[in-house]
């Protein structure tokens, strides 16, 4: 269930950004124990797992505002997703790229050019509503390169609310499928409907 083990993280890592210290702590022991598993599922199975622990390890780093740490791991998750044609988590990792580079405000061009390429994986997935959703917050970025508004940084002292986060309704009602299913097989039937229907797809897999 490797994928459900990268969706709880990442749903937890946005939601830390949201909460004062005391619960951001416990969801930062969580989200480790998420990379732990996939840390130890990649050594067996790179092409299938390690894109996915550099992605949460990216998270947790950025969590913590350690937002370069988090930059290098997200540009690692590409490549290996890139390598093994994981388009989702290509997207994915494109995605938090760009936004990181956009929080950092160091250069322009590398994060409308990570949110180019999470435009196109996201488009050759099939992800028609995430590539509307990415059109609308950085239209201007992806097609002519102008400089898009810049989000709070979070950091481990400080909370934020960053409207460029996973979309809020897939984060709860992913929450709560994480939280109400017990059985795997409908665990997983219910967190694809999700992100099919959170994103537009018109296909995906586990």
């Amino acid at each position: 269930v490797p994928t459900v083990v990268l969706v709880d993280a990442l749903i937890h890592a946005e939601l830390a950004h949201t909460v004062d210290n005391d619960v951001r702590a416990d969801l930062v022991t969580r989200i480790q124990g998420a990379l732990d598993r996939l840390t130890g599922w990649a050594v067996h199975a790179p092409w299938n797992h390690a894109a996915k622990a550099q992605l949460v390890e990216g998270v947790l780093d950025r969590v913590g505002g350690n937002l370069r740490e988090a930059r290098g791991h997200f540009r690692e998750a590409a490549r290996l997703a890139a390598e093994h044609e994981n388009l989702l988590e290509e997207g994915l990792a494109h995605e938090l790229l760009g936004r990181l580079w956009i929080e950092l405000e160091e250069e322009d061009e590398p994060g409308h050019q990570a949110l180019r390429r999470a435009h196109q994986a996201f488009g050759l997935w099939g992800a028609a509503a995430k590539v509307e959703q990415l059109e609308a917050r950085y239209g201007e970025a992806i097609v002519s390169g102008r400089r898009v508004s810049t989000v709070a940084t979070a950091t481990a002292g400080t909370t934020s609310a960053d409207p460029d986060a996973l979309d809020l309704l897939s984060v709860v009602k992913s929450s709560q499928a994480l939280a109400g299913e017990i059985g795997k097989a409908r665990l997983l039937e219910n967190l694809m409907r999700i992100v099919m229907e959170n994103m537009g797809a018109t296909r995906g897999s586990w």
